[in-house]
């Protein structure tokens, strides 16, 4: 779902609390929490210390203050450039960019190169074409693999609207019309999931069982239609929208455990949309004050959003 229509559509008619309501429910578990603090290889934007802070508004994708082996991932032109990427434990972010070859010879160079790069966003939404992502794409992957042919590229799927398996899908077509050299290189699809576009603020979004569903069809998709090798899912966007009656509820603030819980198994990887920015979700860290919010407590204290899928 695409952040700003999502957020339109779950905020409208309600105001936003000024300030955090800690869920006295949950502050047993909060506490046994203990963050780590950054490495001292913390990148420019992370204090280098226990209340991490971003300043820089347009850093893409950092060691994440909370914990050095989570990232955050952000959009913008800047975004497949490692110089701005630092330590990141993910994938260079093309979105819908196309490098040239110089870009991709200097990223490739970074110490934190792992091999992946994550194109497009939420395509669907964006009205963009089969065609014309095929078209993107191929651009894209041709200039990335001219450079590292043994690079890996986790391509994105749409919205939780359009996913390969509802009703209007939208990456079927797509897979459909890429060239046949392509897909091997393709070793990951992406999508995000965020609970109240499906229910609201009812108390359906503190249940795992939605998105495990919702994981379960994307892995049958995958192994029906690209099962010819193994292939990787990351959710790359999850979170809540901080409604008044999101944070007035005391569920809310367990709500990282819960995704874990849903994520172990069946995705490899998943990210948090909002970590720091007043955009109008949940935030793991406060960036006025540097202080963990109750939600970045019990986040900081789970192991890394990276998980081995059993065949």
């Amino acid at each position: 779902m695409h952040r700003r229509s999502f957020l339109k559509m779950a905020l409208a008619g309600g105001t936003l609390a000024a300030t955090w309501q800690p869920a006295s429910a949950a502050s047993g578990l909060v506490s046994k929490f203990q963050p780590s603090e950054p490495g001292d290889n913390a990148p420019k934007g992370i204090a280098r210390s226990l209340k991490g802070i971003v300043t820089d508004n347009e850093t893409p994708a950092v060691v994440n203050s909370l914990s050095a082996d989570w990232m955050e991932i952000e959009f913008g032109p800047w975004n497949w450039n490692m110089d701005y990427q630092y330590n990141c434990k993910w994938a260079l972010h093309l979105f819908n960019q196309i490098p040239n070859a110089g870009d991709v010879q200097q990223a490739i160079q970074h110490p934190s190169y792992e091999g992946w790069w994550l194109t497009l966003n939420e395509p669907d939404i964006e009205k963009m074409s089969a065609s014309a992502a095929v078209n993107l794409v191929q651009k894209q992957m041709d200039i990335v693999l001219s450079v590292d042919p043994n690079a890996s590229v986790c391509l994105g799927g749409g919205s939780q609207l359009h996913a390969p398996f509802k009703p209007n899908p939208w990456l079927p077509k797509v897979w459909k019309k890429l060239p046949a050299y392509l897909k091997p290189s393709i070793r990951a699809f992406h999508t995000h999931y965020y609970p109240q576009v499906e229910f609201g603020d009812t108390g359906q979004i503190y249940s795992p069982k939605p998105i495990k569903a919702y994981l379960t069809a994307w892995r049958n998709w995958i192994k029906k239609n690209a099962g010819d090798q193994p292939r990787q899912l990351w959710v790359t966007e999850i979170g809540l929208a901080a409604t008044d009656k999101v944070r007035a509820d005391s569920r809310s603030v367990l709500y990282p455990v819960l995704v874990q819980t849903a994520m172990d198994g069946l995705a490899e990887r998943w990210a948090w949309y909002s970590e720091s920015k007043r955009d109008g979700y949940l935030t793991l860290y406060d960036s006025g004050n540097a202080e963990r919010t109750p939600h970045g407590l019990v986040f900081a204290g789970l192991k890394p959003g990276i998980y081995p899928i059993s065949a």
